[in-house]
C-alpha cells in the first residue's frame, strides 16, 4: 500500500522515468504503462517480503526468492535502504527486461495497451510465466480473446490466491482488451508478377468482383483466356488478388495461383 506522501513521489518517478524505458526493439512501454505498474507494485526504500515472501525493494524490483533475512548476499548492498534516484534506475533496468521477454516471444501484432498489459505481467512474474502464459493462450496463434481469461490464472503466492494478484489480473486484462485487437498485418508479396503484365489462366477460374473468396462470382474464365494484370496485388483469405482486364471484356479479381504468364 503506498501513502499519500510516497505516490507523490511514486508519480513523479515514473514520469522521470518514462522518456528512458524504451525497449531495444520493437515495442516501448508507454508512459500510462509505467504509471500501471507502478500502481500496482507500490514504492518501498527498504528491503520488505512481498505477499509471496519474496524479498524486495523499491518498486516491485526482486532482491531475491525468499523472506529477507539481511545475509544473502545480494541484499547486502540495500541494508541501508535506497534513493529515489536509485529506485528509478532498477525501475528502468527491471522494465528493460520486461519489454524484452514480451518483443522477444510475441509473433503477432500488439496495440500499445496489449503490449503494456504483457510488460505488466512479465514485470510481476517474469519471462517463464509469460512463455507459458502465451502457449496457454494461444496468443500467437491469434487468440488474443483467450488472453484475460488465461491471465486470471496467475493469482497464487506461497500456495494460496492473493488478493493483490487477483486485482492486478484483472486490471491487466481489461488493459489488455481496452484498444482492442489489432489489423492484420498482411505478408509482404513475394511473388513475381506485375502490373501490366499479361497472363493466362491454368484453368476454369473464377472471377470477382472484389479480392475475397466471399466475394460475388461474375463469371468463370475457361483455361487459357488471356489478360492483362491492372491493379493489385491484395492478400486476402490466403490468396494474393490481382484485377485482371480479360481480352474478352471481363474486367475483375483472381487469385493469383491459377495465373500464369501469357
Amino acid at each position: 500500500m503506498v501513502n499519500g506522501h510516497c505516490l507523490a513521489i511514486l508519480i513523479s518517478l515514473v514520469i522521470a522515468t518514462s522518456t528512458t524505458a524504451i525497449a531495444q526493439g520493437g515495442y516501448s512501454v508507454s508512459a500510462d504503462g509505467l504509471n500501471f505498474i507502478a500502481e500496482h507494485e507500490g514504492i518501498e526504500y527498504n528491503l520488505y517480503n512481498d505477499p509471496a515472501g519474496h524479498c524486495t525493494i523499491g518498486i516491485g524490483h526482486l532482491v531475491h526468492k525468499g523472506n529477507c533475512d539481511g545475509t544473502d548476499p545480494s541484499e547486502q548492498e540495500f541494508l541501508e535502504g535506497i534513493t529515489k534516484d536509485q529506485a528509478q534506475e532498477l525501475l528502468r533496468a527491471d522494465v528493460a527486461i520486461a519489454e524484452q521477454d514480451v518483443n522477444s516471444q510475441v509473433t503477432v501484432p500488439l496495440t500499445q495497451a496489449q503490449f503494456d498489459a504483457l510488460v505488466s505481467f512479465a514485470y510481476n512474474l517474469g519471462g517463464s510465466n509469460l512463455a507459458t502464459m502465451l502457449r496457454d493462450s494461444g496468443l500467437n496463434e491469434g487468440n488474443y480473446d483467450a488472453v484475460p481469461t488465461e491471465l486470471n490464472r496467475y493469482v497464487y503466492g506461497g500456495g494460496e490466491v492473493l488478493p493483490g494478484l487477483v486485482t492486478r489480473r484483472s486490471d491487466e486484462g481489461t488493459l489488455f482488451q481496452s484498444e482492442g485487437n489489432p489489423e492484420p498485418v498482411s505478408p509482404s508479396y513475394q511473388g513475381s508478377n506485375t502490373l501490366g503484365e499479361r497472363v493466362v489462366t491454368t484453368q476454369g477460374l473464377h472471377v470477382r468482383s472484389d479480392p475475397g473468396t466471399s466475394s460475388n462470382v461474375i463469371t468463370t474464365e475457361a483455361a487459357g483466356t488471356t489478360g492483362t494484370i491492372t491493379s493489385g496485388p491484395i492478400f486476402q483469405d490466403d490468396y494474393w488478388w490481382w484485377q485482371v482486364s480479360f481480352d474478352d471484356g471481363t474486367i475483375g479479381w483472381s487469385a493469383e495461383n491459377w495465373l500464369g504468364l501469357a
